[in-house]
């Protein structure tokens, strides 16, 4: 008679407790989130509900879409601050913080890295929770580097009016993400100039630094030899949408004699540390 009594207390015990949830989560201020959070954090009487990714407190858009920018929607009533970090050390943001007003506020981040896919971990900061997810983001095929650059538009490529052997070429990254020159060779020129000599320290300065010390030859002059040039230590990085200025110190010819590079075109190389290519020509003006 003991045991049922108590079997039966356990039981009304039991119902209690499921009751109790029951009431919390449907309690006033519900917090959406998707279905495969890693951990919400929410402060007490705040409730916890699974949702798709589109419809979630935090709104995700272009997770499975390469072709689509993603976006992170705000589907609260608060403001909410985003944090975006990734495992993957090939992986790009845009933009890595960002707050999301109220209401649908919302905000297009950039994702590249190598790979079909890549993982990104988002936090959401809220008044009353904090919500902690991983996806896989689906992204882009990477071009080679090379495709993104080309020389800048109206760049005025050239030598200086003192016409002493100089010659200035600006390069532009059209792409979003960053490239590595690690190597240059100079194709052709318009003048009987046989190579770059190192005649102030550097035979190449780019963005104000010396990023070459050994002359460079002028590979139509010796077709048959080797005459990339690699950059003595540094390499030179250039950021998505940024310009970098290469200015190579005096052209010569085989007596030594500075040439004038005033007016005159030059054909060049660069190499890319993703071991791409891309020859331009400049036409001074």
């Amino acid at each position: 008679m003991v045991a049922l009594v108590g079997l039966v207390s356990d039981m009304v015990n039991r119902r209690r407790f499921i009751a109790g949830l029951g009431s919390l989560a449907v309690g006033s201020g519900a917090l959406m989130q998707s279905g495969a959070f890693s951990t919400v954090r929410g402060d007490r009487g705040v409730s916890v509900q699974t949702a798709t990714d589109s419809n979630a407190l935090l709104g995700l858009k272009g997770v499975d879409d390469a072709s689509t920018t993603p976006a992170f929607v705000n589907n609260s009533t608060s403001s909410m601050e985003v944090t975006l970090a990734s495992t993957d050390s090939s992986v790009e943001f845009d933009t890595a913080e960002f707050v999301l007003g109220e209401d649908a506020g919302e905000k297009e981040v950039a994702i590249n890295g190598n790979g079909d896919s890549v993982p990104v971990s988002v936090t959401a900061e809220l008044p009353e929770a904090t919500i902690s997810l991983t996806r896989d983001y689906a992204v882009p095929a990477q071009a080679d580097q090379a495709d993104q650059v080309q020389l800048k538009e109206n760049g005025n490529t050239g030598a200086p009016k003192n016409n002493n052997g100089e010659y200035e070429l600006e390069v532009k990254n059209t792409g979003n993400t960053g490239v590595t020159v690690d190597g240059i060779r100079i194709e052709d020129t318009s003048t009987n100039a046989e190579e770059v000599a190192n005649k102030n320290g550097f035979t190449l300065v780019a963005g104000g630094t010396g990023v070459l010390s050994n002359s460079i030859l002028v590979n139509r002059k010796i077709p048959d030899k080797n005459t990339r040039r690699n950059f003595d230590s540094k390499t030179v990085s250039i950021s998505g949408g940024a310009t970098e200025k290469f200015k190579f110190d005096r052209f010569q010819d085989s007596n030594g004699k500075k040439v004038g590079m005033q007016n005159q075109s030059l054909r060049v190389k660069f190499y890319f540390d993703d071991e791409s290519s891309k020859t331009v020509t400049a036409s001074a003006a």
